[in-house]
């Protein structure tokens, strides 16, 4: 009896820790000095704000705007913040508007992801490619391959391109392989998707070839089509 009332007590004492823990964050949420950084880590964890919530998208600070985007989905009843996600699909400010497009996205609004199109034909829109290609809509096919076809847009492509696995998305990364700037990002896109290493094949080719010589003339079955340099030139 004793060794489980020491196991249970050890239990107990175990839990307590992460219990004060939880209570601590909860605690500096109220302390305006520790609000972002509480609100940040409480946000990574998967955890409503609450209350919270309210006073970053309050904040004259852009970055606690946008957490407090990245924190809505999380909340017990998102749909009271839709207005605030609509609001923040039209703000200036490019962090809380790719955080207002992704926290829109994870809800399903209809609005977020008629920005994700828009914003995925920018420049800086990078984060919004990805989006369209995680969802995988036929529809946005079209406008991850034109962003391919423009070079400072290509390596967001690419890598977006990467998750979605179809033989013709391949075939047309595949077109930048000799790039120099994104030629590696192709060779991941190309290794994720068929499993062949490229890098390591071609390691072992130069391997394999280095240790090629020709047979010599003694050992030929048939002489060379020509027979001198001076022909083959």
């Amino acid at each position: 009896r004793g060794g489980k009332s020491s196991g249970a007590g050890a239990r107990t004492a175990r839990g307590r820790p992460r219990a004060g823990h939880h209570a601590l964050l909860r605690a500096q949420l109220e302390d305006p000095s520790q609000l972002a950084a509480t609100a940040e880590l409480l946000v990574a964890r998967g955890e409503a704000l609450g209350d919270a919530l309210a006073r970053l998208l309050a904040s004259p600070d852009p970055a606690q705007r946008a957490l407090a985007m990245r924190a809505i989905p999380d909340e017990r009843d998102p749909a009271i913040y839709t207005h605030a996600l609509i609001a923040g699909l039209a703000a200036p400010e490019p962090e809380i508007l790719d955080a207002a497009i992704a926290a829109g996205a994870r809800l399903g609004l209809d609005a977020a992801w008629a920005r994700a199109r828009e914003r995925a034909q920018e420049r800086p829109g990078a984060a919004s490619l990805l989006l369209l290609a995680l969802r995988n809509s036929p529809a946005d096919h079209p406008s991850l391959l034109a962003a391919l076809a423009q070079p400072r847009r290509r390596p967001a492509a690419i890598w977006a391109l990467g998750f979605i696995g179809m033989p013709e998305v391949l075939d047309a990364c595949l077109e930048f392989l000799d790039d120099r700037k994104v030629g590696h990002l192709v060779g991941e896109v190309f290794t994720a998707l068929t499993g062949v290493d490229l890098r390591a094949a071609w390691s072992r080719w130069c391997s394999s070839a280095s240790r090629w010589s020709p047979p010599s003339t003694a050992s030929r079955a048939t002489p060379w089509p020509c027979r001198s340099a001076s022909s083959c030139a």
